[in-house]
């Protein structure tokens, strides 16, 4: 479906003048390259050729607003002229191909010929195609200096008033250095998979702690989709460290220092595996933390979570329970809280002569202790010989 340009943009391309084919002044004016528009010499004779700047008593004409903008050297524009077959070259599309105004004649051939070869598949081959294909390109050209800028380029067809097409007008812009940025990037991330696919290695970093987003590498290993993790950070641990983890993760990043812990992750194979985690803060030059790089690698084999528990939980006993107390600095009244028993209860679980085959009560009150410790980040664990192990996780 054809459009046609609305008739402040032919007042535009009718205003400015560019330089002719490989010359420094003169030559083709936008004017001449559009057809006449009738109503622009009565433009002209109210506005003087001139736009004025809005809260300022100076004007200034759209050649200068170009020369302008193009000054900086990353801009350029050109045209092509069905009537004449002329390409047009701005004085900043020169400068972007390295080449002083009107040194070479411009020319698509010409462009295409300066483009890496890797690239030129992507472009029309000819001035035909230039006006059958017209889109947004990116492409890296090699200057007659040898030195390689990347360039997208954006063109339109250009109508006259009675919706005919006269041409084609576009602009270029130089994006070497986002474009570096951008390869940088993906260079990073190929190496952040190539680490995770080999080691199970996951890297990040985040602006702010929790991140908006989180690595593809931890929601690969947990099967944790990024809204599930914003929703709660803690996911990506077994249930019953969960609770700990966030409030110790937390306190940690608030502190602002460099840390590490190893907590137990939630797989998507439905094991678990302890990670040593790293975080350390990022700092701006004046000292404020600006972010944060963490680093997660395997700390120890997978082990099954509920298998475990189903092994460990009915050996746990009464020394085991006076333990993991004294671990977390609690009194029998700070557990009781915690576990949402009375004191004599836990006292009880935690006497001597405390039966090792409960009735079903105490079986659930022993379960709900359990629990409690579990969220205050201790662990009990088979070791060699059928002993348990009781540590507290940092």
């Amino acid at each position: 479906m054809r459009s046609r340009l609305p008739e402040e943009r032919h007042r535009n391309l009718a205003d400015v003048e560019t330089n002719g084919p490989g010359r420094a002044g003169g030559g083709v004016s936008f004017q001449r390259f559009t057809g006449p528009i009738p109503d622009l010499a009565e433009r002209r004779h109210r506005t003087g050729g001139h736009r004025r700047m809005q809260g300022s008593g100076s004007t200034v004409s759209s050649d200068a607003f170009v020369a302008m903008i193009e000054a900086a050297g990353l801009t350029g524009h050109w045209s092509w002229c069905f009537a004449t077959r002329a390409h047009v070259w701005s004085a900043g599309f020169f400068h972007i191909l390295g080449l002083a105004p009107g040194a070479i004649e411009p020319g698509w051939e010409i462009l295409r010929d300066r483009v890496h070869p890797e690239d030129r598949p992507g472009l029309p081959a000819c001035d035909a195609a230039l006006a059958e294909t017209l889109c947004d390109h990116t492409f890296r050209v090699l200057r007659w200096s040898g030195c390689e800028r990347t360039l997208k380029s954006r063109g339109e067809l250009v109508r006259d008033l009675d919706g005919a097409v006269i041409g084609v007008a576009g602009v270029v812009f130089d994006i070497t250095e986002q474009d570096s940025l951008w390869r940088s990037r993906e260079a990073d991330l190929r190496r952040n998979r190539a680490l995770f696919d080999h080691a199970s290695i996951v890297f990040s970093s985040m602006d702010s702690f929790p991140p908006d987003d989180y690595p593809p590498e931890l929601r690969a290993l947990t099967g944790l989709r990024n809204l599930d993790l914003l929703k709660d950070f803690a996911r990506f641990v077994l249930p019953e460290q969960r609770a700990y983890r966030r409030n110790r993760l937390a306190q940690l990043v608030r502190q602002g220092q460099p840390f590490s812990m190893t907590p137990t992750l939630a797989l998507a194979n439905g094991h678990g595996k302890a990670f040593t985690a790293v975080m350390v803060p990022v700092e701006d030059p004046t000292g404020r933390v600006e972010g944060w790089a963490s680093l997660m690698v395997p700390a120890g084999p997978e082990r099954t979570p509920p298998d475990t528990a189903r092994d460990v939980d009915p050996q746990i006993a009464a020394p085991h329970l006076r333990a993991a107390r004294n671990l977390l600095g609690w009194s029998m009244m700070h557990l009781a809280k915690a576990s949402g028993l009375t004191s004599a209860v836990i006292r009880r679980l935690e006497a001597p002569d405390a039966p090792s085959d409960p009735d079903a009560c105490a079986e659930a009150a022993r379960g709900a202790v359990i629990l409690a410790l579990r969220n205050a980040g201790i662990t009990f664990a088979l070791i060699e010989g059928g002993a348990i192990a009781v540590a507290r996780l940092d």
